[in-house]
């Protein structure tokens, strides 16, 4: 796609399709507010997806690759909000006075969106502290929509003139960016890696913290989803393909898959396909071990099997291996526990980011 020859991403949010919602064909208007990581001034265009790109398990009828049904993106705006107006907001709670300006999609206001379709708007020049914030206001109308139901940024819907919290409402796969970069770092992954465990708007989890140590130079962009499995990954649908446009992908997979009863096997089968498909497609692999998580014994015996597999077979397969294991786990018989919460909390996702920090940035090193 000719998008990602031009843009990369600006913030260290999460925020792909994990699932749909139902709309009722009314028009609706919701804003998403992404925290920049790099200000400046530059072009900016967003990134749409109007497919599932995991298996959501919660939703019945959700299933990854799904194409949700058509509908129409009726006017989109974005404006900045400085840092300090979204403090006070986040106080107040009274939504900040901001100016906004509608963008096009190929120099008209709104949009047909098919199913299964993807696409950006038109460039827009836009000026950024670091740590302002993007707010993006989208009015909609369909039925079947793309749905980030963990959505870890502030997101609301407008109803009856007020603003109420919510994720229901279609977002951005990317805040792309035209700013120059030596190297674009996809983390490729579960909730884990989207954040979740983390607070709310916090951008506290291990790859973000990770990302401000690597520096300015290169581009990152978060596509972990929560609840999403290597088996999901290892599908070759749009999600994948999101993940082949980074020059370098930290991986980050199991842990649904052990929890969902998957076995051994289909695991390691599962990582080695997409190890291989990335290297095919160009990119430089990080690949980690499992974390640990809450499982049960059965679980704990496949989970030290897989890690097993990664440190030493795929080991040979990838540009570098990190095992997260020794700075997350609880002790004693609780070694497959993680001791900062299932999904780690800021704190753990400070060890987290310092541990693997010399990892990433030998690879950055070799490869810009």
């Amino acid at each position: 796609m000719i998008f990602f020859k031009t843009y990369s991403s600006n913030t260290y949010a999460g925020t792909l399709n994990q699932c749909f919602f139902m709309s009722d064909k009314t028009v609706q208007t919701g804003r998403v507010f992404y925290r920049i990581s790099v200000g400046g001034t530059f072009n900016y265009s967003l990134l749409f997806s109007n497919t599932v790109e995991s298996t959501y398990p919660p939703v019945e009828g959700s299933y990854r690759n799904m194409k949700c049904d058509e509908w129409k993106l009726d006017v989109l705006r974005l404006a900045v909000c400085s840092k300090d107006d979204f403090d006070k907001f986040e106080k107040n709670g009274v939504m900040p006075n901001m100016n906004f300006t509608d963008v096009t999609f190929d120099g008209k206001l709104s949009k047909w969106v098919a199913p299964g379709e993807t696409f950006s708007t038109d460039p827009i020049k836009l000026t950024f502290a670091k740590n302002d914030y993007l707010c993006v206001e989208i009015s909609f109308t369909g039925t079947k929509l793309p749905h980030m139901c963990d959505l870890n940024i502030p997101g609301f819907l407008c109803e009856n003139g007020k603003w109420i919290e919510s994720n229901r409402l279609p977002v951005p796969d990317m805040v792309g960016c035209d700013r120059k970069v030596s190297l674009k770092i996809g983390y490729f992954g579960d909730s884990i890696t989207q954040g979740i465990g983390t607070a709310k708007n916090s951008y506290s989890h291990w790859n973000a913290k990770l990302s401000e140590r690597l520096g300015t130079e290169n581009a990152y962009w978060n596509i972990g989803i929560a609840a999403a499995s290597a088996n999901d990954a290892a599908s070759f649908g749009t999600w994948f393909d999101k993940a082949v446009q980074n020059d370098i992908v930290v991986m980050c997979f199991g842990v649904n898959d052990i929890m969902g009863g998957g076995g051994y096997e289909q695991l390691v089968s599962d990582l080695e396909s997409i190890v291989c498909r990335l290297h095919k497609n160009g990119c430089k692999v990080i690949i980690q071990t499992v974390p640990p998580f809450v499982y049960n014994e059965s679980m704990a015996v496949v989970w030290r099997k897989v890690n097993d597999y990664i440190k030493n077979a795929l080991l040979q397969k990838v540009e570098a291996v990190f095992d997260n294991v020794p700075y997350l786990q609880d002790e004693g018989e609780n070694s497959h526990m993680n001791k900062y919460g299932d999904h780690p909390n800021a704190v753990g996702c400070s060890v987290w980011a310092d541990a693997i920090y010399p990892c990433v940035k030998e690879v950055t090193e070799k490869f810009k």
